[in-house]
C-alpha cells in the first residue's frame, strides 16, 4: 500500500474536514456524502489527496456483499467513491495502482448488478469505467495493471459500443474515450481478441463499430477532417493494426465497405488546414496505408480503392518526407511496388486505371514528383498498366481474332470461337464437329474426364469470364512474344522429360516472370491442387506437341498464390518442341537460336 493510502494521514486533516473523514472510513455512507461536499467547497488538491484512504477504505473487495442480506452503507460507500475517483485530476499518480484493484472489483461487482445502484444515477459501468481508465493511466505502471486485467477489453468494447450509438451527449464524449482505444492493443495472447469479440457481438460487429466510429469523425458532406479529430481517428485506425489477424479482419472489412471509407480517410489526411499538425496528418495517412494493404488480398478490394481514390492517395502521398511511422511507410511502398501492378491482370481493374490516370497526368508530368524517390517505381506501374491497357482496348475493340482449338486431339483445328460448339454438361471443352464430339468420347478421352473439369472449374468460379478472358488473351500475348526471355528451372532434367513439361507465367510481381517447369516439379509446386493435371497431362501426350502446357499464377485472397493452367493450342508442334531440340543438343546454350524462335512462331497458328 502507498503511505498516502494509509488511515493515520486523517489525524492530519483541519478539523472541519476530519469530523466527516474519521467516521466514512468507518463505512458511514451520510458522512462520506458530507465529506465529498465538502471536499467539493473547498477545492484544495492537498487536502483531497489526504483524503484518500477513506475512498480507498470504502473500495475494500472485502466488502463487496455474496449473499442477503445487503449493506447497503457500504453498496453506495462504494458507488460514491468510484464516482469521486473518476473525476480525480491532480491526485498523486502513485497511488493509482493500488486504487485500481479495488476499483475493478467493485465495477464488475455493479456491472453484474446494475439494480443496485441509485436510481437517479444508473449510467452503465463500463462507462464509468472507461472514464476511470483514461484518468488512471497517466501513471504507466497503472496503465500496463490495467491491460493485464481479464475482461477489461471486454468492458470497454461495451462502453465503445454504448457511446457510438448513442444519439445523446455521450457521442460528443468519444473523442475523449479514444484516449482508452488508443491504449487498448491486442497482444498475441489470443484470449485478448476472443475478449473483444465476445463483446462485440463477433467479428461483424467489431467491424461495424470500427466503421461507424470512422465514420461519426469524417465530415462525410465534405470528406473533410476536423483538426480536433485527427487524435481520435488516429486512436482508432492504430487500434485496427494491433488487433492483426488479417485473415478475419480483412474479408469482414471488405463485406462491411471499410475499403471505400478508409480511402476517404487517407485523402482527407492530404487536405491539411492551417489549425492543425501535418505530422498528426502525415501519421493518419501512413495508418490508412498500413490498414488497406492488409485488406488489398483481392482484386475487388483494389478495384474498390482505385475507384474511391487510391490513385489520388499514392501521387499526393508522393510529397510527404519520411515518416515516424516505418510500417505504415512500408505498406505505402508495398501498394505502389506489388499491390497495384499484380492487380493489373485484373481486366475489372484496368478497366478502373483506366478512367483515373488520365485524371492525374498534369501531376505525373510535373518536374516536382519527378524528383519524387519513387518516381521510378511510379513508371514501372503506369508502363506496365499503359501496356496491358493497350491489350485490352484491342479487345474491346474487336481486333482480336477469338479462336478456338478442337478438342479431339486427332483434329486439332483451330477455328473462329463462333465455328466451334463447346461440351453442354461441362461447357469446357469445344469442338468443330459433332463427329470430333463422339470420336473424343468413344476413345474415352473426354468421357473419363468431364466431371472433374466440373469439379476443377469449381475453383475458378471466383474468377470473372471477363477477367479469366483478359488473363487468357495476355498470356498468349505474353508467351508468343517474350519466350526469348525464359527463364529455364532443372535444364537436364527438362532435357531429359518424359512428360511434357510447363511455360510458368508469374504475374504475381506485376512484371511477368516465365520460367520452365519439368511435369514432376509443376505438380509438387502446386499444393493446392488447384489444376487438373491429369487431364491436361493426357491430353498434351495426346496431341504430338500440338498442345502445349501454360500455367499462369496470379495473387489469390489472402495473398497465397493461385495457379490456372490455360493449355495452348498450334496446328504443328512449337515452342517446347523447340526448347527440347536445344536442350538435347550437346553443349547448347541456346545463343543464335532466338531469331529463329521468332520466326517459328510467326508462322505456327497458336491459340490459347
Amino acid at each position: 500500500m502507498h503511505p498516502s493510502l494509509r488511515l493515520s494521514n486523517l489525524s492530519s486533516l483541519p478539523l472541519a474536514v476530519r469530523r466527516f473523514a474519521v467516521p466514512a472510513s468507518r463505512g458511514s455512507f451520510r458522512d462520506l456524502d458530507r465529506l465529498i461536499r465538502t471536499l467539493d467547497e473547498l477545492r484544495d488538491d492537498s487536502i483531497f489527496e489526504r483524503c484518500l484512504p477513506v475512498f480507498y477504505t470504502s473500495l475494500d473487495p472485502d466488502k463487496i456483499p455474496t449473499e442477503s442480506p445487503l449493506n447497503k452503507n457500504a453498496l453506495m460507500c462504494a458507488f460514491l467513491s468510484i464516482d469521486v475517483l473518476r473525476n480525480v485530476h491532480n491526485t498523486h499518480k502513485a497511488t493509482f495502482k493500488d486504487l485500481w484493484p479495488r476499483l475493478w472489483a467493485w465495477v464488475v461487482f455493479f456491472d453484474t448488478h446494475p439494480e443496485l445502484l441509485p436510481e437517479y444515477d444508473r449510467i452503465p459501468m463500463c462507462l464509468e469505467l472507461a472514464e476511470l481508465i483514461r484518468k488512471l493511466s497517466v501513471d504507466d505502471e497503472t496503465k500496463e495493471c490495467i491491460w493485464k486485467t481479464s475482461h477489461v477489453r471486454g468492458m470497454v468494447i461495451q462502453a465503445w459500443m454504448l457511446i457510438v450509438k448513442s444519439n445523446d451527449g455521450r457521442s460528443r464524449a468519444f473523442p475523449d474515450f479514444c484516449e482508452v482505444i488508443s491504449d487498448m492493443t491486442v497482444s498475441t495472447a489470443i484470449w485478448h481478441l476472443d475478449e473483444i469479440l465476445d463483446d462485440a457481438d463477433g467479428i461483424q460487429g467489431l467491424v461495424g463499430l470500427l466503421i461507424q466510429s470512422i465514420l461519426s469523425l469524417l465530415n462525410t458532406s465534405e470528406i473533410s477532417i476536423a483538426p480536433q479529430n485527427i487524435n481520435p481517428l488516429r486512436a482508432v485506425l492504430d487500434f485496427l493494426r494491433s488487433l492483426g489477424n488479417k485473415r478475419i479482419l480483412s474479408p469482414a472489412l471488405q463485406a462491411l465497405q471499410a475499403i471505400p471509407i478508409i480511402t476517404a480517410v487517407a485523402n482527407a489526411s492530404l487536405k491539411p488546414t492551417t489549425r492543425d499538425n501535418p505530422y498528426l496528418r502525415q501519421d493518419l495517412f501512413f495508418l490508412c496505408m498500413d490498414a488497406l494493404e492488409d485488406m488489398f488480398s483481392s482484386p475487388r478490394a483494389i478495384e474498390v480503392s482505385i475507384g474511391s481514390g487510391l490513385l489520388r492517395c499514392i501521387l499526393y502521398g508522393s510529397i510527404l518526407p519520411d515518416n515516424r511511422d516505418a510500417h505504415g511507410r512500408d505498406a505505402f511502398i508495398k501498394i505502389l511496388k506489388d499491390r497495384l501492378p499484380a492487380a493489373t491482370i485484373y481486366r475489372s481493374v484496368l478497366a478502373v486505371i483506366r478512367s483515373e490516370l488520365s485524371s492525374y497526368k498534369h501531376i505525373t508530368d510535373s518536374y516536382s514528383f519527378k524528383q519524387w524517390s519513387m518516381y521510378d517505381h511510379w513508371i514501372v506501374f503506369e508502363r506496365l498498366a499503359g501496356d496491358r491497357l493497350s491489350l485490352l482496348n484491342q479487345l474491346e475493340a474487336g481486333e482480336l481474332s477469338l479462336l478456338r482449338a478442337c478438342y479431339n486431339t486427332e483434329c486439332g483445328a483451330i477455328l473462329e470461337k463462333s465455328k466451334l460448339k463447346r461440351c453442354s454438361l461441362c461447357k469446357h471443352v469445344w469442338y468443330c464437329s459433332v463427329d470430333c464430339q463422339r470420336a473424343d468420347w468413344r476413345r474415352d478421352n473426354h468421357r473419363g474426364s468431364c466431371r472433374s473439369i466440373i469439379l476443377f472449374d469449381i475453383l475458378n468460379r471466383d474468377l470473372a469470364h471477363h477477367d479469366l478472358s483478359f488473363m487468357r488473351a495476355l498470356l498468349h500475348r505474353d508467351v508468343t512474344e517474350r519466350t526469348a526471355s525464359v527463364t529455364f528451372h532443372g535444364s537436364v532434367i527438362l532435357a531429359n522429360a518424359v512428360d511434357p513439361f510447363v511455360t510458368v507465367c508469374d504475374y504475381t510481381k506485376g512484371v511477368l516472370n516465365i520460367t520452365l517447369r519439368d511435369m514432376k516439379t509443376a505438380r509438387g509446386e502446386d499444393r493446392w491442387k488447384q489444376v487438373n493435371w491429369d487431364e491436361y497431362t493426357a491430353r498434351a501426350a495426346r496431341s504430338g506437341g500440338k498442345m502445349e502446357l501454360h500455367m499462369l499464377i496470379l495473387r489469390n485472397e489472402g495473398g497465397d498464390e493461385r495457379r490456372v493452367l490455360f493449355p495452348q493450342w498450334s496446328d504443328r508442334p512449337a515452342f517446347h518442341d523447340w526448347v527440347l531440340r536445344c536442350l538435347r543438343r550437346e553443349g547448347s546454350n541456346f545463343d543464335g537460336e532466338e531469331e529463329y524462335l521468332k520466326q517459328l512462331v510467326k508462322d505456327i497458328v497458336m491459340v490459347h
